[in-house]
């Protein structure tokens, strides 16, 4: 129980009380009562009032007291104070019917006294800490199996998160590994480092114990995505149908590019839109870029990742003097993130990828096989919760848009000339 509350509630009522018995002896005074009888009012008032309302407290708050009582204490590190988890704290389903394996990394002793405390209340008791990136680093290279899941402190002396979150993406088997970055730092610089180092998702210090939750949630949620997939993957039989099968693109990935460091994860890039505020908020806009593969080219030689990482290198190139931000989002839809007080035009954004595309398909001496289009750009929402999903969806909506309406128009050019 944390006592601190039921002072600041009982000191509450005791000023409640106060003012509204000084009313009710004003009142009495006003029409001629004496002074005794008035400060008589005033004292009875006053405790009747206090009285009335533990009453409706206590049976308001009954039930909540209820899903309280079994849930233990966690203590809230701004305010020094115990907070309640509910009972019934949602838990998510665990990869593989098995715990989540997490790695905390933290220079912060209490940090990691906390962590595995609240990651259990929320369903996640399997937490392995660290207090050093040195000390980590040798856990990820010995341990015999691999964690799913890692909380990289930001600010750590020797080694700081960041860099942390970099090497490990370097390592075999955590290529795809979900890193919440753990942070008191609301600096944006921090946190775009963080989501370009590889960081797929972030919590801010004082740790709120739902939305430490929600995270934890999300990343099993990722995992459990993550290994549905591969299973379908290796498991499916390829359907062809003509010269290719069905979708183009069910294999294709982008990796991350030494030269480009704008490219994070696609779940990174909504994390890193929903953690703007203020201007960055504002003059953020977002696009979608659509990749169609001309299937009436046979390049076997070229895979699918190949030409989209061709098209990632156009991009960059097509935002060389811009600071950008782009993920991969399957099927070869990107969406790009960027700043400025004045949208872009899409079709010049969409001519100038083209024409990188165009140079390096002549240093390789190789015909262009991709058709790209570019959406109008968007501004995200006001809502925090939202703005990321609801951008998105609309950014690569309108580039989808924007194919088939060169599709369309391919099509009827060819019904022109056949009639001719």
């Amino acid at each position: 129980m944390c006592s601190e509350r039921y002072v600041i509630v009982a000191l509450a009522y005791v000023i409640v009380g106060t003012f509204v018995g000084m009313v009710g002896g004003f009142v009495a005074t006003v029409f001629g009562a004496s002074l005794w009888t008035a400060f008589f009012l005033y004292t009875l008032i006053g405790a009747v009032s206090i009285l009335v309302l533990a009453v409706v407290r206590s049976a308001h708050g009954v039930e909540a007291d209820q899903n309280l009582s079994n849930a233990p204490d966690v203590c809230d590190v701004a305010y020094g104070r115990p907070h309640r988890l509910p009972a019934k704290a949602p838990t998510a389903p665990h990869a593989d019917n098995g715990m989540m394996k997490i790695l905390a990394v933290d220079d912060d002793a209490f940090i990691l006294e906390l962590i595995p405390k609240i990651a259990s209340m929320v369903g996640c008791p399997n937490v392995t800490t660290a207090s050093s990136s040195a000390a980590a680093l040798d856990m990820l290279e010995t341990s015999p199996n691999l964690f799913d899941c890692l909380l990289l402190d930001i600010n750590m002396p020797d080694m700081d998160g960041i860099d942390l979150c970099g090497r490990v993406r370097s390592m075999p088997g955590y290529r795809d590994t979900p890193i919440i970055m753990l942070t008191a730092m609301t600096d944006i610089e921090h946190l775009d480092r963080a989501f370009k180092a590889g960081a797929t998702d972030y919590t801010a210090k004082p740790f709120d114990i739902i939305q430490f939750g929600e995270r934890l949630q999300a990343a099993q949620d990722r995992i459990s995505a993550q290994r549905a997939n591969a299973a379908i993957t290796s498991n499916a039989d390829e359907f062809a149908s003509g010269r290719q099968i069905i979708d183009v693109w069910a294999d294709a990935r982008v990796d991350q590019i030494a030269d480009l460091h704008a490219m994070i994860d696609y779940a990174a890039l909504q994390n890193y839109l929903t953690s703007l505020s203020g201007s960055a908020v504002t003059d953020a806009y977002v696009m979608g870029v659509v990749v169609e593969r001309d299937v009436t080219i046979a390049e076997e030689d070229i895979s699918g990742s190949v030409l989209l990482m061709q098209v990632a290198t156009s991009i960059n190139e097509a935002f060389a003097n811009t600071r950008y931000t782009i993920a991969y989002a399957g099927h070869g839809q990107f969406v790009l993130m960027a700043n400025a007080g004045r949208l872009p035009d899409a079709r010049t954004i969409e001519a100038a990828i083209e024409v990188g595309l165009a140079g390096q398909a002549r240093a390789n001496e190789a015909r262009i096989s991709t058709r790209i289009s570019v959406g109008m750009a968007v501004r995200p929402g006001s809502r925090r919760a939202t703005r990321a999903k609801i951008a998105f969806e609309s950014a690569i909506n309108l580039a989808m848009e924007r194919a088939a309406g060169k599709t369309a128009s391919i099509r009827f050019d060819q019904l022109r000339t056949s009639n001719q």
